[in-house]
C-alpha cells in the first residue's frame, strides 16, 4: 500500500533531524555518556496481534543516531525512499539549528523588539452581490447575507 501524501522530503526524517539537532545543541554534545536502550516487549503491538514476534531492543548512542533511525524505518517501511529520508534529515538538522539560535536570542535578549505600528482605517465601496448565501452551523448561530 502506498500512503496518500508525497514520497519527497520524508516528513519524519525532517522532524527527527530537526529534534535531533536541538537535543544536541541544549546538550552541548552529540554522544550520550551513556547508551539509550528501550526494550519492547514480544506481543505488546496494540495494533496487530503477535508483533512483534520477540522482545526488540532498540539502542542509541546519540540523538543523531536515534534520528538514523527513524529515517531508515520509513524506508524500510517502504514510505520513502533514500535520497527522501537523507534529505529530510539534513533540513531537519537546519531548521533544529536556526530554531535553537532563534530561542537564544529570546533567552539572552538580544531578540529584536517589535515596533508598533498605525493602521489607517480606510473605506472600499464594493458592488453589492444579488445572491444570499446563509452559512449555519450545527447550532446554527452563525448566518452571513451577502
Amino acid at each position: 500500500m502506498t500512503p496518500p501524501f508525497a514520497e519527497y522530503t520524508s516528513g519524519h526524517s525532517a522532524f527527527s533531524g530537526a529534534a535531533s539537532q536541538v537535543f544536541n545543541d541544549f546538550a552541548g554534545t552529540t554522544p550520550f555518556k551513556a547508551t539509550l536502550t528501550v526494550t519492547i516487549a514480544k506481543g505488546s503491538s496494540k495494533i496487530e496481534s503477535g508483533v512483534p514476534a520477540a522482545d526488540t531492543t532498540l539502542s542509541f548512542k546519540s540523538f543523531n543516531e536515534a534520528a538514523d533511525q527513524a529515517g531508515f524505518s520509513r524506508r524500510y517501511g517502504g514510505i520513502h525512499f533514500e535520497q527522501a529520508d537523507l534529505n529530510g534529515r539534513t533540513l531537519g538538522r537546519q531548521i533544529g539549528d536556526a530554531a535553537w539560535n532563534k530561542a537564544q536570542t529570546y533567552i539572552n535578549g538580544t531578540a529584536p523588539t517589535p515596533t508598533p505600528t498605525t493602521t489607517t482605517a480606510s473605506t472600499t465601496t464594493t458592488q453589492a452581490t444579488t445572491a444570499t448565501e446563509t452559512l449555519t452551523t450545527t447550532t446554527d448561530l452563525l448566518t452571513s447575507t451577502t
